[in-house]
C-alpha cells in the first residue's frame, strides 16, 4: 500500500482471522467493550436468518456482511481504530466453539472425527499458533493501559475461576457475551453448530479498510460514523409507497399526511437512542417483522420485508396505505416507550403499577414477547390487558424453563392472532383467547415437570446457566410477589448461590449421599441446589457449609425462597394479603435447615428440585 493511501477490501473471516497470523492491537484510546446479551443474540439471529436456520449447505449461501473494520498497519500487527466490538466478539465465539468441539470429542457422537479436526482449527480463531498447533499469542491484544485486557487474556487462556464475577463493566460485558454464546450453542443441534463453523469461515465478511497512519484512520472513522445518514430498508419501502400514492394524480394532502405519519414513525424508532445514549435506534427491519407477525400473522424474515410489501403494491389502495402509515406511527410509539421501560404507554395509566410487564421484559426478556404483546396495544380495558400480560408471562416462562427453543414463540403467534380474530365477536373474547394460550402452555408445563428436577443448569464450562437466575427471579416475583426480584437494591446485582458447599473433603461424599466426586459435580447445578442472592452475598458466603450459610439466609437475605431454606416465614399482620402470601409460601416450600445439621445433602437436593419444579409448573399452569 502506497504511503498515505487508504485501501478497502471485502474479506472473509477466514482471510482476516483463521487463515492468517495477523494480530489485532486494541490501542489505549479505544473505548471499553460495550456489547452485551442483546447484541450477541441479535448477531446469532442474523446468522440464523441468513443461513435459513443453518439448514442449508454453506456453498448454497450468498454471504453475510458483518460491517466495517478500520485498521492501521501493513505487517502482521494491525492497530484497531474501528471494529473492536466485532473482532473481540468473533474471538469469543471461536473460543466457545473450541470448548464445544473438545467436549464433543470426548463424548458420544457420530461426528467425533469432525469435532477432532475442528477443535484444532478453531483455536486459530482467537489465537496465533505454530506449525505444530501450539499456542503462540492471542489474536486480540490490548494495550497495557486498558483495564479490561487482563480479564480477556485470562478468559481466552482458561486462567480464570469458574465462579469468578468480574468487577469492571467491560469485563462483565465480555463475560456476559461469552456465557451467552455458550448457551446459544447449547440450544443448537450438533449439525447446526457444524454448519455455523463453516458459515463463519466462508460466508461471513467484513469490509477491511487499511490506513497508513492514525491521521488518515481517524479521518476515515469520522466519515464512516458521523457524515450523513445511510439508506435503510425503511427508506426503500417508503419510496415504493409514495409512488403508489402519486401514481395517477397528485394528491398533495394525502401525500403530506402519509409523510407526516412516516416521519413520526421513524422518529419513534429513534426515540430510545435520543433518550438514552447507551441505546441504539430501534431496528426498523426488526420492528416491521414484529408488526407483520403481530397483525398479519405472517412470519417474515428481515431479508424478505421489501418483497413482502412489494407484493402488495398492486392490491393496496391509497386509503389502506394511509391507514397503514398511521398504524405504524401509533404502534411504533408504544413499542419505543416499552423499549424505554415506560410501560404506562401500554397500560394508559399513571399508577406505575406495571409489575407483570416488568416480569415479562426485565426478568424473562425474550425478544419474541414484543411481537406477542403487540396485537393488544390498543385494547381499551386495562384489566383485559393485565390478564393477557399474565398469560403471555406464563407462556414465555413455559418455553424458557422447558428449555424449548424460543422460535416456538414465533411459531405460535400466527395461531394466536388467528384465534384472536375468530373470538372478537364473542361476549368474552379475551377470556377465550387466554384459554387458547393455556392449552399451549400445558404442552410445555408437562415438560417442566419431567425434565427440570434432574436437569443440570450449567454451561459446557461448568458455569451456572443464566436461566437459573431468570427462573428464581421469576418465582420470587410471580409466586412470592417480591418487588426486590424486579428492582434490586441499589448497587447490587443478582447472583445464584450453591446451597451445598462446592468444595467437600473426599470423605464427605458418601456421607452426603454421593458415590464419588463425579456424582457430586453432576448434582451441583441442579435446580434444588441453587437459590437467589446478591453477588456481594455470594462472595462472602463462598464455600461455607449449609450450617454456616443458614443464619445469613434467615436474617440477611430478603428473597423469600432463599430465606425459607433456613426458617418458616412470619408476618406481624395477622390477616390480609401479606398473611395469605406468607402462608402460601410456607405451605408450598419446606424449611430444610434443622438444628445440628452441617451440610446440604443429595436427598435434600432431590427433594427441593422436585418442589421447585412443581411450583414452577403450577405457576405456569395458573394453579397457584
Amino acid at each position: 500500500m502506497a504511503e498515505n493511501t487508504i485501501s478497502s477490501s471485502h474479506k472473509s473471516i477466514s482471510e482476516l482471522i483463521t487463515s492468517t497470523n495477523n494480530t489485532y492491537i486494541v490501542p489505549d484510546f479505544q473505548r471499553e467493550f460495550v456489547w452485551g446479551k442483546e447484541e450477541i443474540e441479535s448477531l446469532f439471529e442474523d446468522f440464523k436468518e441468513d443461513s435459513s436456520d443453518f439448514t442449508k449447505e454453506t456453498k448454497d449461501l450468498t454471504g453475510y456482511l458483518l460491517g466495517n473494520i478500520v485498521l492501521i498497519g501493513n505487517g502482521k500487527e494491525k492497530v484497531v481504530i474501528d471494529g473492536q466490538q466485532r473482532l473481540t466478539t468473533l474471538t469469543l465465539l471461536f473460543k466457545a466453539l473450541e470448548v464445544y468441539a473438545k467436549d464433543k470429542v470426548s463424548g458420544d457422537t457420530q461426528y467425533r472425527d469432525q469435532w477432532y479436526n475442528y477443535s484444532a482449527n478453531l483455536k486459530k480463531g482467537y489465537s496465533v499458533t505454530s506449525d505444530l498447533g501450539e499456542f503462540l499469542t492471542l489474536r486480540i491484544q490490548h494495550d497495557d493501559s486498558l483495564a479490561f485486557g487482563d480479564f480477556y487474556r485470562r478468559l481466552m487462556r482458561d486462567n480464570y475461576e469458574k465462579n469468578e464475577e468480574p468487577e469492571r463493566v467491560s469485563d462483565r460485558n465480555i463475560y456476559t457475551v461469552y456465557q451467552r454464546i455458550n448457551e446459544l450453542l447449547e440450544e443448537m443441534s450438533e449439525l447446526e453448530v457444524i454448519r455455523l463453523i463453516n458459515y463463519l469461515s466462508d460466508n461471513v465478511f467484513l469490509i477491511r479498510t487499511l490506513a497508513p497512519n492514525e491521521s488518515k484512520a481517524f479521518q476515515l472513522f469520522e466519515v464512516l460514523n458521523d457524515r450523513g445518514r445511510s439508506l435503510e430498508p425503511l427508506d426503500l419501502i417508503k419510496n415504493m409507497f409514495l409512488k403508489i400514492l402519486t401514481k395517477d394524480e397528485e394528491n398533495e394532502s394525502l401525500k403530506q399526511e402519509f409523510l407526516e405519519n412516516w416521519s413520526q414513525f421513524n422518529k419513534n424508532l429513534e426515540l430510545p437512542a435520543k433518550r438514552d445514549k447507551r441505546k441504539n435506534k430501534l431496528s426498523s427491519s426488526k420492528f416491521l417483522s414484529n408488526f407483520i407477525l403481530a397483525y398479519d400473522g405472517e412470519n417474515k424474515k428481515k431479508s424478505a420485508l421489501f418483497e413482502y410489501f412489494k407484493s402488495k403494491q398492486h392490491s393496496i389502495t391509497k386509503e389502506e396505505l394511509l391507514n397503514l402509515s398511521k398504524k405504524l406511527k401509533d404502534v411504533s410509539e408504544v413499542y419505543a416507550h416499552i423499549e424505554l421501560k415506560e410501560y404506562n404507554y401500554f397500560m394508559k395509566d399513571q399508577t406505575g403499577n406495571h409489575y407483570q410487564l416488568r416480569i415479562l421484559f426485565d426478568i424473562l426478556g425474550v425478544e419474541q414477547a414484543k411481537a406477542m404483546l403487540m396485537p393488544f396495544y390498543f385494547i381499551k380495558s386495562n384489566d383485559d390487558k393485565m390478564k393477557l400480560v399474565d398469560a403471555i408471562n406464563r407462556f414465555i416462562a413455559s418455553i424458557l424453563f422447558s428449555f424449548t427453543q424460543t422460535n416456538r414463540v414465533e411459531a405460535f403467534i400466527p395461531r394466536m392472532v388467528k384465534k384472536y380474530s375468530e373470538v372478537q365477536r364473542l361476549k368474552e373474547p379475551i377470556d377465550e383467547l387466554i384459554s387458547f394460550i393455556d392449552e399451549e402452555i400445558s404442552i410445555y408445563s408437562h415438560t417442566v415437570r419431567e425434565i427440570l428436577p434432574t436437569k443440570r443448569l450449567e454451561n459446557r464450562n461448568g458455569k451456572t446457566h443464566s436461566k437459573a437466575t431468570s427462573l428464581y427471579r421469576f418465582l420470587e416475583a410471580y409466586f412470592c410477589n417480591s418487588v426486590e426480584a424486579i428492582y434490586p437494591t441499589q448497587g447490587k446485582k443478582y447472583s445464584i448461590e450453591h446451597i451445598m458447599s462446592q468444595k467437600l473433603a473426599i470423605e464427605d461424599y458418601n456421607s452426603l449421599g454421593f458415590q464419588d466426586q463425579e456424582e457430586f459435580s453432576q448434582n451441583l447445578n441442579r435446580v434444588g441446589n441453587l437459590t437467589l442472592i446478591y453477588t456481594t452475598d455470594n462472595s462472602s458466603l463462598g464455600n461455607k457449609s449449609f450450617k454456616e450459610k443458614s443464619p445469613h439466609y434467615k436474617n440477611d437475605v430478603n428473597f423469600y425462597i432463599t430465606k425459607k431454606l433456613a426458617t418458616d416465614l412470619t408476618t406481624e399482620v395477622k390477616n390480609g394479603v401479606d398473611t395469605k402470601l406468607i402462608n402460601k409460601i410456607n405451605e408450598n416450600l419446606p424449611t430444610y435447615y434443622i438444628d445440628g445439621m452441617v451440610n446440604f445433602t443429595k436427598k435434600q437436593i432431590d427433594d427441593r428440585s422436585n418442589v421447585i419444579s412443581n411450583i414452577l409448573a403450577n405457576v405456569i399452569e395458573n394453579k397457584v
